[in-house]
């Protein structure tokens, strides 16, 4: 299936022209159980969805885009996700990889900060897990996006969520906050998980994504979200665009 990415500046402009489509869009929802998705009150947005939100360089890499494009950078979380040791961004939440930019020799000058074990969080909700210093994952990571974004703005979906069911139940309804909501920065055929997101792509991505555009005759709007070394790790100060990780032509 061929599926259409955006580029940023050209889904800010399609999100602008779809303004009727949004009433239509609402319509639908209205007539779900789960009802409307908890979208933040602002204008002309760009979605990250994340289990939770916190700021890695791939966030620096979306926040950079979607403002660059006019948008309003947007965390969308579902906290009430289970950890497991098989994500590799849930790994990177219980221990996070802080960075402080780059060595003499070009290497990323890395510390490890264990927020908490995976043996002791498999299968629990992520929202319920405490770090070992006592104070909650979220807080942690919140206060990491906080302070690399003073102002950041993100909400929690997981009660929308979880009053639908499992991602072969939900998909197509989040995939319609696409249509004319806001724009969706991902990438469903490569990123973090590489090839380990194949079968979700084609069991789950794509027969959602061909759902909403026969239902609303328009692509959802998604951006292919960049993925590239370092980006998995956590800037450690807030001079992050001087760090060397982030490409040149997107600072």
């Amino acid at each position: 299936m061929q599926i259409e990415y955006f580029t940023p500046e050209g889904a800010a402009r399609e999100l602008r022209c779809r303004e009727e489509l949004r009433r239509v869009v609402e319509r639908y929802w209205d007539g779900q159980t789960c009802g409307r998705p908890p979208i933040p009150s602002v204008n002309n947005i760009a979605f990250l969805n994340r289990q939770v939100a916190t700021f890695r360089y791939e966030d620096a890499v979306f926040f950079l885009m979607a403002r660059r494009a006019g948008l309003h950078p947007v965390w969308f979380e579902y906290t009430g996700d289970k950890a497991v040791s098989c994500s590799p961004f849930k790994m990177s939440l219980l221990t996070p990889h802080l960075c402080d930019g780059r060595g003499r020799r070009n290497g990323l000058c890395l510390s490890r900060r264990k927020l908490a074990h995976i043996g002791e969080c498999e299968g629990k909700p992520l929202s319920t897990i405490v770090a070992r210093d006592g104070t909650s994952l979220l807080s942690w990571h919140h206060a990491q996006l906080e302070r690399m974004v003073p102002g950041a703005t993100y909400a929690d979906a997981t009660p929308w969520l979880q009053k639908i069911g499992n991602a072969w139940a939900y998909y197509e309804l989040a995939l319609s906050i696409y249509v004319a909501h806001g724009v969706l920065f991902e990438d469903y055929h490569g990123g973090e998980s590489g090839t380990k997101l194949d079968s979700f792509t084609v069991q789950v991505f794509e027969p959602a994504w061909e759902a909403v555009r026969r239902r609303f005759g328009v692509s959802p709007l998604i951006v292919r979200l960049p993925w590239g070394p370092g980006f998995d790790c956590y800037p450690n100060n807030q001079a992050w665009r001087d760090h060397g990780i982030i490409p040149a032509e997107l600072l």
